[in-house]
């Protein structure tokens, strides 16, 4: 697991960024760790690892859900990004053969493009905070039964998708045309 070692590196760069050094940056935080606001970002903070390590979808500390990412829109927009991710891996399949490694770059590049140009299709939805709060969002959602089952219907019909894209043709073996039957 390479969280910590994640969190070394924003540590440092949030550092960087503020012309401090780490050990300032860890100075400044546990001078005002008993700060109310510095410390409801901590507990979210550990929150989202818990959450992370635990298998289920982190939410933003301190996230407000926007009126307008209700639960349908929510699902709407998956759907658009899923039907968006297979356009792309269409287009930069074709009729192509490639390797295994090529393929797995295909839809790794077709999967983050998609979600890229769905958030910001979306991004007017997401203010403040940009598709961390779709993410949050829908991590909320999830932890009710209803949403997460019609969550799993529209991933299941992405799959089906994905499945049929590279599923051979039938070779229709096993059948034999008229009038051409062995005599």
């Amino acid at each position: 697991c390479k969280v910590f070692e994640r969190l070394a590196e924003i540590q440092s760069e949030v550092s960087s960024q503020h012309g401090i050094s780490t050990e300032d940056l860890q100075e400044l935080q546990q001078t005002h760790a008993g700060d109310e606001g510095i410390r409801g970002y901590v507990q979210g903070l550990n929150s989202m690892l818990d959450a992370a390590l635990g298998g289920t979808m982190p939410i933003m500390p301190n996230v407000k859900i926007p009126a307008a990412l209700g639960e349908d829109k929510v699902l709407k927009i998956l759907s658009e990004a899923h039907g968006l991710e297979t356009k792309k891996v269409l287009e930069r399949v074709g009729g192509t053969k490639m390797s295994v490694k090529d393929l797995g770059e295909v839809l790794n590049v077709a999967h983050r493009d998609a979600w890229d140009e769905t958030m910001k299709a979306h991004a007017e939805k997401m203010r403040p905070g940009g598709p961390e709060v779709y993410h949050s969002t829908l991590a909320l959602y999830m932890r009710g039964d209803a949403f997460a089952e019609r969550r799993r219907k529209i991933d299941e019909v992405q799959k089906q998708r994905m499945l049929k894209i590279f599923r051979p043709p039938d070779a229709g073996l096993g059948s034999i045309p008229e009038g051409k039957a062995a005599g």
